[in-house]
């Protein structure tokens, strides 16, 4: 009841961090940049003021900056389909790590999620992050990235 009236309260992702710096090769997900000199930020792709669940398949590791400045905003077109990108090629691995931590996660249901929000998103004719304080409105095919994975 609590979770129902309230939110539900944000979980420790420090467990996280290590799997996707490795996944990521060391990468910001959203500039492909080296994270060494900055702390790096684990980001709701779809933000948690949209949907407050923290499933691990929803997870990307992102510079502080990055991670700010997408705020509480969908990003745009191409970050979704490198989202889409990583998830095909890693979500089983992704899925044993995350088990061998004991961190929630259920690829199926976060496509649907990313999925759901997206949906909304274009219909609303909403804008998405690209970066800095860039926005832009989602393409007609956006969700072409994610057919593989609905299946």
């Amino acid at each position: 009841m609590h979770e129902f009236l309230f939110g539900s309260e944000r979980a420790s992702l420090a467990a996280v961090k290590p799997i996707l710096l490795e996944f990521q090769k060391g990468d910001c997900f959203y500039f492909h940049r080296l994270l060494r000199d900055e702390s790096p930020h684990v980001d709701h792709f779809i933000p948690w003021s949209r949907h407050p669940v923290d499933l691990a398949h929803n997870f990307v590791l992102a510079h502080a900056t990055c991670n700010s400045q997408k705020s509480d905003r969908l990003a745009c077109a191409s970050h979704l389909n490198a989202w889409a990108a990583q998830a095909e090629r890693s979500a089983p691995e992704l899925a044993r790590e995350y088990d061998s931590k004991g961190v929630l996660n259920d690829f199926a249901t976060s496509v649907r999620i990313v999925n759901w929000a997206y949906t909304l998103m274009f219909e609303c004719r909403g804008l998405t992050w690209v970066e800095s304080d860039r926005l832009e409105p989602l393409p007609p095919g956006r969700g072409e990235a994610l057919k593989g994975l609905l299946n």
